[in-house]
């Protein structure tokens, strides 16, 4: 009877010192808490919490590019696609369309340079990006379509290329043009012309 006295006793004094007396336990959690900041052990920076770099990235806007200056090849408007290339070897046509120019091998329309010198050209480096003259190699040989009364003949352009001449104007492509019926270079600048018989 006397032991569970006592054992009734240093409970009850054990449960008055926990409810009065001792200090309050720390919360572990609540609604109201920061996440723990992390840190990266290489760039030793906060990868989250308080002071974290942010890791989205911001689109920077992209600007169109501004047209080419006029640098002396009469305005040569803006490089469209590329044009291609004939086939090396043997013969190759220039033809007539039916709005009466001249067609080279790749099926566009051709066109002469006021600038150029007879047997001479004076397109090329941004001139001839916008204005492809019409290469052929050493193997082949321009010929003259129906309808097509003038004179072909070659050129040696200042990079060692052969280019096409009609009556001993060199002949170009217009990199804006696609199709046969395209004429966008004829009149560029005053200078550029379709190439007619």
């Amino acid at each position: 009877m006397i032991a569970r006295t006592l054992a009734g006793a240093s409970l009850a004094a054990l449960l008055a010192t926990a409810c009065t007396g001792g200090p309050p336990a720390a919360p572990t959690s609540g609604p109201t808490d920061a996440p723990a900041a992390t840190v990266d052990p290489v760039a030793g920076t906060p990868t989250t919490g308080a002071g974290a770099t942010p890791t989205a990235l911001q689109a920077t806007p992209t600007l169109p590019a501004p047209p080419p200056p006029d640098d002396g090849y009469g305005g040569y408007g803006t490089p469209g696609p590329a044009t291609p290339s004939p086939m090396p070897g043997g013969s190759i046509e220039i033809t007539l369309a039916e709005g009466g120019y001249l067609l080279g091998p790749a099926n566009l329309a051709l066109y002469t340079f006021d600038n150029d010198s007879p047997g001479s050209s004076s397109c090329d480096g941004s001139c001839a990006d916008s204005w492809p003259p019409l290469i052929i190699d050493d193997t082949e040989t321009p010929t003259a379509g129906d309808g097509i009364d003038g004179e072909l003949g070659v050129i040696e352009r200042a990079d060692g290329t052969l280019q096409v001449t009609y009556d001993d104007a060199p002949l170009y492509y217009y990199a804006g043009d696609s199709d046969p019926s395209d004429t966008d270079g004829d009149g560029l600048g005053g200078v550029w012309h379709l190439a007619r018989p």
